[in-house]
């Protein structure tokens, strides 16, 4: 069992005032769609952020996937013990929160450590890494019952996307839903993000069946930050989701003046359409 690290520090570690704030912010919407094929939230403080989760997870609140697949980058470096494996599961059989305990696949999990030499085992990671848990009381709030796959990479390269892409492409079908955990920048000088996060979301908008969109090029260049472009672009190499990427609009928070009055970073959310899988 994997227990909250940050209960308390980035989200409320009372269970009546976790839920109340997800309430406040999930439930101010109206429409209601069907459930995505994928979709991307950030991670950090929930007093930053969770206008924008609710912004991408709110036109689905009526809808209950049976599996949901979360996918999070690892902000640390990869163990040279562990080399080559870049991607990896937990062998906890769920994570607790403040609204309880959320199942993971653990039988699924068996089933996918070794199918390839990225991936493996790696608690040691989730420990220390809060990207997958600050998407779970959201998860346990709307999707009462879904078994949790949660899976952590490790380097921002074509080799890592490939491998994902092989591994989650037999995972998805239509009670599958796909998330990916990242910030839209890394932390970076304030004069330089709007034109990093700007360029991301209009490559996720315009994104087609036609081409893969150009992510890992980006990143190579440092014209974009995501600590999520191998998630993007592994989930783009499925063919199982083509785009574009629709963007709920919402104001930038002004924060990271507590951390540095220098460097800051940029959060959003969007989802993929169900209609857009192939």
């Amino acid at each position: 069992m994997h227990r909250s690290l940050t209960a308390g520090i980035f989200y409320p570690e009372d269970p009546a005032a976790l839920r109340r704030q997800l309430q406040e912010n999930f439930l101010e919407y109206e429409e209601r769609i069907p459930l995505p094929a994928a979709l991307f939230i950030p991670h950090a403080a929930y007093e930053y952020v969770l206008p924008f989760t609710a912004g991408a997870f709110a036109p689905f609140t009526r809808e209950n996937p049976s599996r949901v697949i979360l996918l999070a980058p690892i902000h640390g470096d990869i163990l040279k013990e562990d080399a080559p494996k870049t991607l990896f599961l937990p062998s906890s059989t769920s994570i607790t929160t403040p609204l309880g305990d959320m199942a993971i696949d653990q039988d699924l999990c068996e089933q996918l450590d070794g199918v390839h030499p990225s991936i493996g085992f790696g608690d040691h990671y989730f420990d220390e890494e809060t990207a997958v848990e600050l998407a779970v009381p959201p998860l346990q709030f709307l999707f009462e019952g879904a078994q949790l796959i949660p899976i952590l990479a490790g380097e921002t390269t074509a080799a890592t996307a490939a491998a994902l892409a092989a591994i989650i492409t037999p995972l998805v079908d239509e009670e599958t839903l796909v998330i990916i955990s990242t910030n839209l920048t890394g932390w970076d000088r304030k004069e330089l993000l709007e034109d990093e996060a700007s360029l991301l979301l209009d490559t996720l908008r315009t994104a087609s069946r036609d081409s893969r969109p150009p992510l890992m090029e980006l990143y190579r260049k440092k014209r974009i930050t995501a600590c999520g472009t191998v998630l993007f672009d592994a989930l783009h190499r499925t063919g199982l989701c083509t785009g574009p990427w629709q963007v709920p609009d919402r104001e930038q928070p002004v924060i990271g003046d507590l951390i540095d009055d220098r460097r800051s970073t940029r959060y959003g959310s969007g989802y993929m359409p169900l209609e857009s899988r192939i």
